[in-house]
């Protein structure tokens, strides 16, 4: 076996170092996703097709490099080009990790390459530390589609290296060329994410302590400084460089030693050389793209990009010390929506006593490489907690317990947040390769054995443990076979009559139509509206200019918010706001008032601005053009729409008409025909997460509203047809096998009912192997073990459910009403309890808990 030095190992290091990046890729590559993926995927996709501007701060970088991946010829589909961006910046990240892992090792282990168990231990620590970081289940998940973490990933390990780089020539001219790459590279990423920047604080405290002379040196603390406060904002950021800037050129030019002022105006330039991809934002919003989210083409919309404030004007720092969640509870343990500890224990594929095995041994590599090497272990577990702790501390995401300001309902994350802590799954990994190979270094350094055959077969065990692992999670991170999102926007598209205004609610209803219609051309006569954007006064503007869905005499000053006011939340807090300087005149009062968030008599809650956008789309409108809603109507303006709504596939068409209560099958039947796609909805076989199993849900419900009409209408053939066809076509979803059997008992047929039950409940327990974890799966069967008698198992699934996600309304009714009629009181009075920590007005559930103690 070869040892640490020379050359030969060096070659053979090389080799093993691609040999990893080929093999991450080929996994990646046989699980990516052929086409777009739900969430801000499809608008990526449609930004990069387009050069467009996606959601704030940006990441013009990624829209540049993927409007070059959208012109290879790698795929039929342009989404998977795009794709392919993730799968291989993820696979290189794999293989530089190699790199940076085995030179951490050897450092720790000593430069004396003499003894056999040292470059066993290097390459099995190094194999594995790679390996546990790709297959960690976020970092693979994020590998297959369109997203920027697994760029930002590269990026991270990327640095480490040039760091460790500049470590090993930093008396050369050498290493001054890997810090000055270390800045350029750092600035540059923020242009895909501001995650991957998190490396810089610590690798620049790195590079203090291990040179003594820029440790000493004020005018390089002065410098970091200055770079760091582009984490604060963009605007402190600008000042302080210009101002930083000038001083360190005047210095180069006057002063008697110029070489470290010198190096301080390369180092900033290189900077703002890596940011200036920013550059492209301001530029390409004023050529006034399809996508020009936020309009940022002038300085101040530019900085107000940057900034986020869309999403609030408080920053991301100050607002991390106002905590919007319970810190250890939820936001660092065991929430369903952001806990991180629920998220790191499915990292690794190991469960039980595996995880705690798992989690030991990245404590121990911790522990072991700060006893070996105490500056590589100070950058390591900086990055571990910075990655962990620190990003729970910083994103600092909501659990229920925060109100809107302007709508008064308690703000929830929408979905899994997972992704944000990818960093800290990816260091995590690493530390438990180190941790293999103190483990290799504690036995044969204290037995001071030699490698051998019989020792060689341990190294080979300790490998095939990420073997396992990719084993384990290849189910759930497999998107080769979803085709869901695609189809879900191309049927809400063909939903649609020609010229068609669609109203929008959110991400997954949005983002992929974009793609659609942008990247692939599919139905563009389709004006999109989406509701969320519709309070922001530059989308308002947009649908006006953009799209002409408003009258012109809306003018800018009616739109635009520029003048201060102050609005007060449910609770009573202050919160100082801009509204627009002219009021509009309103179509339902027939007065004049601002299109700002105001009190709703009707309701007696708040009239948001998108439902005020609503009613100036269809009065400018006047039935033009066919007008469809994504979601329900209810409450979305003061024209009573829900009274004026016909459902159309999985839409809602605004008719002139009383339309209260209509629904034609026929015509349902029809736009559910042949033209709808439906890929893969039928495979019991492929994971599906929570979010893509709640959007393929709305199917199979209209296929029983279906069947429902036609048996009122006395259609018992259709009726029976339409409940099969949910059942068969959607075998993953509860309540086709319920109504189907149902309807065969009241037709006399009960043994055909019980034969529904018992194949649904069969294709469940297949279903629940390949999602364990799916809370929509765990609540089907329960409700269908309970149509079977097994009230034990019933109970035991939806109690599953609930608790899986507290927040998840479906399955808080779900459990009470198994409940209620079967006296269960202390299972009700227990999820009622638990339903307050997220709902603390629910009344039903207040009254309940003051029953139980008495009140």
């Amino acid at each position: 076996m070869e040892r640490l030095n020379g050359r030969r190992d060096d070659q053979i290091r090389f080799i093993v170092g691609w040999a990893i990046g080929l093999f991450t890729f080929v996994v990646y590559n046989l699980t990516r996703a052929p086409t777009l993926s739900f969430w801000d995927c499809g608008e990526f996709i449609a930004s990069a097709s387009t050069l467009g501007i996606p959601h704030p701060p940006g990441t013009p970088l990624y829209v540049l490099i993927g409007r070059v991946f959208t012109m290879f010829p790698t795929s039929v589909d342009i989404a998977a080009r795009v794709n392919l961006i993730s799968t291989l910046t993820s696979a290189a990240a794999a293989m530089v990790t190699f790199f940076v892992l085995f030179r951490i090792i050897k450092g720790a282990l000593g430069e004396n390459g003499k003894d056999d168990w040292k470059t066993a231990a290097c390459y099995v620590g190094a194999i594995c530390g790679s390996l546990f970081m790709a297959f960690s289940n976020t970092h693979w998940n994020n590998a297959v589609e369109t997203e920027v973490y697994g760029p930002s990933m590269f990026i991270i390990v990327a640095v480490i290296w040039l760091a460790l780089r500049w470590m090993d020539t930093r008396e050369t001219p050498k290493g001054t060329r890997y810090l000055i790459g270390i800045v350029y590279v750092g600035f540059a990423s923020i242009g895909i994410h501001l995650t991957a920047f998190m490396v810089i604080p610590p690798v620049m405290l790195f590079v203090m302590l291990i040179d003594k002379n820029l440790r000493k040196d004020w005018r390089i603390w002065v410098t970091g400084a200055v770079l760091l406060t582009i984490a604060i904002s963009f605007d402190w950021f600008a000042l302080a460089w210009l101002g930083w800037t000038a001083v360190a050129a005047i210095m180069a030019i006057t002063a008697t030693r110029k070489r470290s002022w010198i190096l301080i105006c390369v180092l900033l330039i290189a900077a703002a050389a890596g940011f200036s991809n920013h550059l492209y934002i301001p530029i390409r919003s004023a050529q006034n793209p399809v996508i020009d989210e936020n309009n940022p083409e002038t300085l101040n919309k530019f900085r107000y990009y940057l900034a986020r404030k869309q999403y609030g004007s408080e920053s991301m720092i100050i607002r991390s010390f106002k905590r919007r969640g319970q810190f250890f509870a939820n936001q660092l343990g065991d929430h369903a929506r952001m806990g991180f500890w629920r998220f790191f224990k499915g990292q690794y594929g190991f469960t039980g006593y595996g995880f705690l095995a798992c989690f030991a041994l990245g404590i121990f590599g911790c522990i072991w490489l700060a006893s070996r090497q105490k500056m590589l272990a100070m950058l390591m577990i900086t990055l571990l907690l910075l990655g962990s702790i620190g990003l729970v501390w910083y994103m600092n995401f909501a659990d229920g317990t925060r109100f809107d300001p302007i709508s008064g309902d308690a703000y929830i994350e929408v979905r899994d947040r997972d992704y944000f802590f990818t960093p800290g799954f990816i260091f995590f990994g690493m530390m438990m390769g180190i941790g293999l190979a103190g483990l290799i270094e504690s036995f044969f350094r204290s037995r001071k054995k030699k490698i051998s055959g019989k020792w060689g077969w341990l190294g080979l065990v300790f490998v095939l443990l990420p073997i396992y692992q990719l084993q384990a999670n290849y189910v759930s991170c497999d998107r080769s076979e979803d085709f869901i999102p695609w189809d879900y926007a191309y049927n809400i598209l063909n939903f649609c009559e020609q010229d068609a205004i669609l109203f929008t609610s959110g991400d997954n209803d949005t983002f992929p139509v974009w793609c659609l219609q942008e990247t692939y051309g599919v139905r563009k006569d389709v004006s999109v509206v989406n509701l969320s954007l519709g309070n922001t006064d530059w989308y308002i503007k947009q649908m006006r200019d953009n799209y002409n869905l408003l009258d012109t005499t809306i003018t800018d000053k009616m739109i635009l918010w520029t003048v201060p006011t102050t609005l007060y939340d449910p609770a009573g807090n202050k919160h100082e706001l801009l509204r627009p300087a002219e009021k509009y005149p309103d179509p339902i009062t027939h007065t004049n008032e601002y299109l700002f968030p105001r009190p709703n008599p009707q309701t007696g809650g708040t009239l948001r601005v998108q439902d005020q956008l609503i009613e100036l789309i269809l009065q400018y409108n006047r039935w033009r053009r066919p007008v469809f809603f994504s979601g329900s109507l209810a409450g979305k303006s003061r024209f009573g729409l829900e009274n004026h709504a016909v459902q159309a596939g999985i839409l809602y068409k605004v008719v002139p008409e009383d339309a209260s209560g209509t629904f034609d099958p026929d015509l349902n039947a029809t736009l559910f025909g042949d033209s709808c796609q439906y890929r893969g909805v039928d495979n019991i076989e492929l994971f599906r997460s929570e979010s893509t199993t709640g959007n393929m849900m709305i199917y199979p419900e209209k296929f029983l509203q279906i069947a429902e009409a036609y048996r009122r209408r006395g259609d018992t053939t259709k009726s029976l047809e339409w409940a099969e066809r949910a059942t068969q076509q959607f075998p993953h979803y509860w309540r086709g096998p319920l109504v189907w059997a149902d309807y065969l008992t009241a037709q006399g047929d009960s043994t055909a009912a019980d034969s529904v039950i018992a194949s649904a409940v069969k294709i469940y327990e297949k279903v629940l192997k390949v999602n364990p974890d799916n809370r929509y799966y765990h609540m089907g069967y329960g409700l269908l073990a309970e149509r079977q008698g097994r009230l034990d198992v019933a109970q035991k699934y939806l109690e599953q459910a609930f608790y899986a996600n507290p927040s998840d309304p479906i399955a808080f009714q779900s459990l009470i009403i198994f409940a209620q009629p079967r006296s269960l009181d202390d299972v009700i009075i227990r999820a009622c309890r638990k339903w307050l920590e997220y709902f603390p007005n629910d009344e039903f559930a207040r009254q309940v808990v003051a029953i139980s103690r008495g009140g």
